[in-house]
């Protein structure tokens, strides 16, 4: 990911070219180059692909509900396409609030014989029942393990002064691609964001229509400003920034989270434990994070991972919609067409104009999809596993999470969410 380069003047056979001639083809050639790191950004258009999820405005940034998901099946994002400031949403799906915990109740055998007796002794007996099971049969400690957050990935961006105009979100379900686009004054800008399962890493790049208007910085937190949920926070390889720590448990579990810049042209740095990109034609975001479940060293894994990527967005790009297309390609569905009215308006607006006398057959064709599209993206098993399986199944929410108590405690349930 390096800026091209050019040949300097003196190495062009050109006798005879004078100063001022030297001056006026300069004049010529430097936009010429120019235009060769500039972007040709086009709108996305989502109201034509029937397969989108979209949106004229960002996420509001406290309404985790707006945000729109992304994952590989072990790693996850939840992004709302804020312009200036975006705090993206970060889970890995074994990390969870501690270690293996044994919860078998000493005494569940001996009281199962007992419940049996008194509830065949009538249905008086059933109250005595319940409350022998209460304490007899059910798991100690009572409750199991919840489903963690595991930070926030806060990427700030900084635009030309103005409004921010011609916005647009989306997600496609067809690709397992996510965008932004939008513009600030003559300037264009677009986000593509995509979870690889066969490269494992979360990627975001950002391009301009200007060559050298890349400007962002990149840091990881918890969203803790008391520092309760961190052990440490380094910088690494000038490129990358690393977080971790382990729960607070006997038998704790591990990890650790980085980011790493990589760009086209422009300069990448670290100050604390902050990355910097600062006019860069082009940068991509990489995101990868660990814990122990699956790796001894969980820091040392996400740096080997970050500083070991070489392919271009493009590249995995194209390896991530071809693998996840496997799958999202065995099904297809039509409920019908929807009318030129209803196709134009952004998704969430399609979801308030459902009514009774005014079906949206493409819009409940999409439905259904998206629940395709997020099974697939939170149950896979993960790549060069070298035979050992360690992939996990779906929580109650996927695998993204937003709370460090979320409801249910986002936990494997088996009354009421496994059904035949």
């Amino acid at each position: 990911m390096c800026a091209p380069s050019y040949p300097p003047l003196e190495s062009q056979n050109m006798p005879g070219l004078s100063l001022s001639g030297a001056a006026a083809l300069l004049l010529w050639v430097s936009p010429h180059f120019t235009l060769t790191n500039a972007q040709q950004l086009n709108k996305p258009n989502s109201q034509v692909n029937p397969w989108r999820i979209w949106d004229d405005a960002p996420g509001a940034s406290d309404t985790f509900a707006e945000y729109y998901p992304i994952g590989n099946g072990r790693i996850g994002m939840m992004l709302s396409g804020d312009p200036r400031r975006e705090m993206l949403r970060l889970n890995e799906n074994s990390f969870w609030s501690g270690g293996p915990l044994n919860r078998i109740n000493p005494d569940a055998q001996s009281t199962v014989r007992k419940m049996r007796e008194l509830i065949l002794g009538g249905s008086q007996k059933l109250a005595e029942a319940e409350d022998l099971g209460v304490q007899g049969y059910t798991g100690t400690p009572l409750s199991t393990r919840h489903f963690y957050k595991m930070g926030n990935l806060k990427l700030t961006q900084t635009l030309p002064d103005g409004a921010v105009a011609d916005y647009e979100r989306w997600l496609g379900i067809d690709d397992a691609v996510a965008g932004a686009y939008f513009s600030v004054g003559n300037t264009t800008y677009q986000r593509d964001y995509l979870a690889s399962q066969p490269d494992n890493i979360i990627a975001i790049r950002l391009r301009a229509s200007k060559p050298g208007s890349i400007n962002i910085r990149v840091r990881i937190d918890r969203g803790s400003d008391l520092n309760r949920y961190q052990g440490w926070s380094v910088p690494a390889n000038g490129d990358s920034t690393v977080t971790g720590g382990q729960t607070a448990d006997a038998n704790p579990i591990v990890w650790a989270a980085g980011a790493r810049i990589g760009s086209k042209g422009g300069k990448v740095s670290t100050l604390g434990d902050t990355v910097r990109c600062e006019g860069a034609d082009e940068a991509t975001v990489f995101f990868q994070s660990w814990t122990s479940y699956r790796r001894a060293d969980p820091k040392q894994a996400v740096i080997s991972d970050l500083a070991g990527i070489s392919k271009s967005f493009e590249e995995l790009r194209e390896a991530h919609v071809a693998d996840y297309k496997k799958f999202f390609d065995r099904v297809s569905i039509s409920l019908g067409a929807s009318n030129a009215t209803l196709k134009a308006l952004k998704t969430s607006s399609r979801m308030i104009s459902i009514t009774a006398e005014g079906f949206d057959p493409e819009l409940a064709s999409l439905f259904f999809q998206l629940g395709r599209y997020l099974l697939i993206s939170s149950s896979r098993p993960e790549p060069g596993s070298g035979g050992t399986d360690l992939s996990l199944p779906p929580n109650l929410q996927g695998i993204w999470n937003d709370a460090y108590h979320p409801v249910w405690g986002s936990k494997y349930t088996v009354n009421i969410n496994l059904r035949k």
